[in-house]
């Protein structure tokens, strides 16, 4: 038999473990408590997604404009939307961090060859455009977004670009006019044309179809496309001819002139009007290493263009 005071003791604490479980259960369906638990459930989650290997969607270029927040993508084949190619059914588009929480996506630095891409899961990654890497988060000197207009071609593309065969890489640039020109004390790969002597930073390239057509390829990761790829302005170190000062006609300063790599320059007037030759093309974006002279024009220099 119990006494009255043990009785009365376990009452008392039955009444207090009710009261605590009343009062867990309501502090764990408050929405502080809901909150939470999704969080923590998201973080999981994201920590599954980044645990794996970035699908960047290679080909796909990101404009975005500052006013309407809003970005737009460019297909490989020239088409432009405002949906990103793989859309969630929420409609977002997350970025993540390292330690597990969405974010805003950012640019990488202009002068970076990382770009803000496309994943195949509808999230967004961080891609190399030169050697191929992947991230989910953006590389150091990332900045907030800025405003970047894509162009659309006068018509889409109807077909893929040709896929690089297998036997050119970086070493044997040569079997389609491209000479390397090593810099070993400084790991620097650059490449000069053939035909125009113009030369310019490792490893994307143009090439030319059985037509004619232009289309771009990267030495190191096989990638080709149809547009101007990320800095392919930016790449270009010297045209290799350039007007004597004081002079009236173009004279071929190169240090490669009266060598065997020389004899099959085209004339200078012809070559810098060639994508191999520096041109710009399908409004490919930034300024070479060089600076424009008299005998330019808007065909031959970005900076000519600018202020015709």
């Amino acid at each position: 038999m119990f006494s009255s005071t043990a009785v009365e003791t376990y009452a008392a604490a039955a009444i207090a473990w009710s009261f605590y479980f009343k009062l867990r259960s309501r502090a764990e369906s408050s929405p502080t408590a809901i909150a939470r638990r999704l969080a923590a459930a998201r973080r999981t989650e994201i920590a599954e997604i980044i645990s794996k290997a970035p699908r960047p969607m290679i080909g796909y270029d990101v404009g975005y404009d500052t006013d309407s927040h809003t970005f737009s993508f460019r297909s490989p084949h020239g088409i432009i939307t405002a949906v990103h190619p793989i859309s969630r059914q929420d409609g977002s588009i997350p970025a993540y961090s390292r330690d597990c929480q969405v974010v805003e996506p950012l640019w990488p630095a202009s002068d970076s060859t990382w770009l803000l891409v496309p994943d195949a899961s509808g999230a967004w990654c961080y891609y190399d455009s030169a050697l191929g890497s992947t991230s989910w988060v953006p590389p150091h000197g990332s900045g907030p977004l800025e405003s970047r207009q894509l162009v659309a071609p006068p018509e889409p593309f109807t077909d893929s670009p040709p896929l690089l065969d297998s036997r050119l890489t970086l070493g044997y640039a040569d079997r389609v006019d491209w000479m390397p020109i090593y810099r070993d004390a400084e790991s620097v790969v650059l490449l000069r044309h053939r035909l125009t002597g113009a030369v310019r930073e490792a490893p994307w390239i143009s090439l030319r179809t059985a037509m004619g057509g232009i289309y771009f390829a990267n030495l190191v990761t096989r990638d080709s496309r149809w547009f101007p790829p990320h800095r392919w302005m930016d790449g270009w170190v010297t045209r290799g001819h350039r007007a004597v000062r004081g002079s009236d006609t173009l004279d071929q300063c190169d240090p490669f002139v009266g060598s065997f790599y020389s004899r099959s320059l085209l004339p200078p007037e012809i070559s810098r009007l060639r994508v191999e030759g520096g041109a710009p093309y399908l409004h490919s974006y930034g300024v070479p290493q060089y600076e424009s002279d008299r005998f330019d024009s808007v065909h031959s220099h970005p900076l000519v263009a600018a202020t015709a």
